[in-house]
């Protein structure tokens, strides 16, 4: 179960953005997380990319520069989204939020971020090597659904 819901929040850190947002269903947005992660193209994520694409994403939503991301940073983005579904995606993105946010203080540090993707690459990762696989990542979205 916590794979599952990993790899379905794995397009969350993408930036804590529903995949559907960017018109892709789970399982496409989910391949262009990899695909977009795997800055040499080797076909597999260490933690060295993994972790700088989540810094990289959590510095664009951090408006204040606080170094913490709030819920209002995370959904400011809904300000401009006029589809039926608005509603629904606030609350994804409130439960994904909730998800990450381990210390319950209504904000994701740096630290969080971190976290949750080391905890997804570590819980696909199969043969415990430090490197995500694009069949590795193809075993794990078979297993969340």
């Amino acid at each position: 179960m916590l794979v599952r819901l990993l790899v379905i929040l794995s397009t969350v850190t993408y930036a804590v953005w529903p995949a559907s947002l960017l018109g892709q269903n789970t399982e496409s947005g989910a391949w262009t997380w990899f695909t977009d992660v795997d800055w040499d193209k080797n076909q597999q994520l260490s933690y060295a990319e993994i972790d700088s694409e989540c810094i990289q994403r959590f510095n664009r939503l951090d408006d204040n520069k606080d170094k913490q991301l709030s819920l209002a940073e995370v959904s400011s983005f809904l300000e401009y989204y006029n589809r039926p579904d608005k509603r629904q995606l606030q609350a994804i993105i409130q439960q994904r939020f909730t998800l990450i946010d381990n210390d319950k203080n209504q904000q994701i540090s740096r630290e969080e971020c971190l976290h949750f993707n080391r905890q997804l690459l570590a819980n696909c990762d199969s043969n415990h090597d430090g490197l995500l696989t694009r069949p590795e990542w193809q075993t794990c979205l078979t297993s969340a659904d």
